[in-house]
């Protein structure tokens, strides 16, 4: 069971220009190019590959869609 504030391993499944997304079990998600980083993060390649596994903030969960919010 996933809670809002928790910190889970996820997979990435994807990048777009405005974030990545992942998979937690049955959960996806998506970590928005803002979330990513403190700084400016001009080219979200240099921080994740698709396939790469790391620790992400759970920020927000739409269980209507199985769908979470987070940060890296």
């Amino acid at each position: 069971m996933l809670n809002v504030g928790d910190i889970v391993l996820a997979k990435v499944t994807g990048i777009s220009d405005f974030g990545f997304f992942v998979s937690i079990g049955n959960f996806k998600g998506l970590c928005h190019i803002s979330e990513i980083s403190n700084n400016f993060v001009e080219d979200i390649k240099k921080f994740v590959s698709v396939g790469d596994e790391i620790y992400v903030l759970i920020l927000d969960i739409d269980d209507a869609v199985s769908y979470t919010h987070l940060r890296a």
